[in-house]
């Protein structure tokens, strides 16, 4: 196959080549080129180059700034036909060392395999290396056929768990590709320790969630189906115990309609054009409105009534938003 990559990224990729490095594309960008959707984000590894001399190279094609201390990631801007900043990295190692998902030491190693390389990535389908030499897709965890069968599958089962955020990653991934997520990778997300989480981590899915989702429903369903709503938004949990009015409301209680809600106001952020904040307090908005009803629903004559819920909700609101 063919990638249709920026030609700031083409040369860099040639210099690397001649330097005597094997760099790929790798990740999210190969993934969305084989569901012929549009490539935004670069992901580069390089093999064979030392740091010190990767470090060297890139500076020549841009502006570039190191992330982290033990093994650094380097962030590459000014890339002609890249907006932003892109990712290069050496092949590394993952170890959990300690809680959560600060928790995990990372070790460079440029003569690591391909396949013990891609072995810590999350998903199969995230796993998928593009060589721009040969233009063949290196998949050595069946990740071509996963995306083929919308499965969402962890790559190693063993060392899944150790990294807590996949379990949300799973959520906003499954729910932006309408993808089914593999059994045993549900039941390791489900067992994952959320309340280990930065919450500006746990923000940084739920954002992706609401706002690149077709259908976040899917993933709040799953938030819900596997037991993390009392760690992320523990303001939803009451909505589904909570009863409308079927001469206003035929689609049941409020966590169905909430979950509708959120479709519909999805459907509406193309008229938002690029403004990211006003498509976030609009997600928020269709995710909160009804967060009073639960305090105020009633049985009263005849009808299911929830008299001031509108003021009622502003409490779970905050606190959610704030946490």
């Amino acid at each position: 196959m063919t990638l249709d990559l920026p030609s700031g990224l083409a040369r860099l990729l040639a210099d690397l080549r001649a330097a005597g490095g094997k760099p790929y594309v790798v990740g999210g960008a190969v993934r969305d080129a084989l569901l012929g959707f549009p490539m935004k984000d670069y992901d580069v590894e390089v093999f064979s180059l030392p740091p010190e001399r990767l470090e060297r190279l890139l500076a020549k094609h841009g502006r570039v700034d190191a992330v982290g201390q033990a093994f650094r990631v380097y962030k590459l801007s000014g890339v002609e036909g890249v907006p932003g900043a892109l990712d290069v990295a050496l092949p590394r190692r993952d170890s959990k060392v300690g809680p959560g998902h600060r928790g995990i030491a990372v070790e460079g190693d440029p003569d690591l395999s391909v396949e013990e390389a891609s072995r810590r990535r999350d998903f199969t389908v995230n796993a998928m290396l593009f060589d721009p030499v040969t233009g063949q897709i290196l998949d050595h965890w069946g990740g071509r056929r996963d995306l083929d069968a919308r499965v969402l599958r962890a790559v190693d089962a063993r060392t899944f768990g150790e990294d807590p955020l996949r379990a949300l990653r799973a959520v906003q991934l499954a729910a932006r590709y309408e993808m089914a997520v593999d059994e045993a990778t549900a039941a390791l997300c489900a067992a994952m320790p959320l309340a280990e989480l930065p919450p500006e981590r746990v923000f940084g899915e739920i954002e992706k969630l609401l706002l690149k989702a077709r259908r976040p429903s899917l993933g709040l369903d799953l938030l819900k189906a596997w037991g993390m709503l009392p760690v992320v938004a523990p303001e939803l949990l009451p909505l589904e115990a909570t009863p409308q009015d079927p001469g206003w409301h035929p689609e049941g209680n409020v966590w169905a309609h909430t979950l509708q809600v959120v479709d519909e106001a999805a459907a509406l952020l193309g008229d938002l054009g690029d403004d990211r904040p006003r498509q976030l307090a609009v997600m928020l908005g269709a995710l909160c409105h009804d967060l009073g009803k639960p305090g105020t629903t009633r049985f009263e004559d005849g009808r299911i009534r929830s008299r001031g819920h509108e003021e009622a909700g502003l409490p779970p609101t905050t606190a959610l938003l704030a946490r």
